[in-house]
């Protein structure tokens, strides 16, 4: 992933030179400087199927292409292994969420705080 400029647009995604122009692949676009902001909504568009592929053809097509400086790409590095964390838990955290408040509609305990009856303690989905 890298900062992509076509006709003066940046876009934060991958270059693909055609013989028909330029294709840049998986991409939001963003402003004139990757921000952190800017792959935390890369991540979350991506997740939701968000990303575009915008195509460019015909003459007088200006681009390029830069590295992404070494802030942002620790930043990629942390925001991947978060999202993958993220993803790895939020379904099941969502399903004990919706088991204790569904619980709670039949027993007429239950719902987002549980209580023990044995020891008295609460605790949350």
């Amino acid at each position: 992933m890298k900062q992509v400029i076509v006709n003066g647009v940046s876009y934060l995604g991958d270059l693909e030179v055609t013989d028909n122009g330029v294709v840049v692949k998986d991409a939001i676009q963003i402003g004139q400087v990757v921000t952190r902001a800017d792959v935390t909504r890369y991540f979350e568009e991506a997740n939701v199927g968000n990303l575009k592929s915008v195509s460019f053809g015909g003459n007088g097509i200006s681009f390029s292409e830069m590295e992404l400086d070494d802030d942002i790409k620790n930043y990629l590095q942390i925001a991947k292994l978060v999202m993958d964390q993220a993803k790895s838990v939020a379904v099941r955290k969502l399903e004990n969420t919706e088991f204790r408040n569904e619980l709670g509609k039949f027993t007429g305990g239950g719902g987002p705080n549980v209580q023990d009856r044995n020891t008295g303690d609460y605790w949350q989905a």
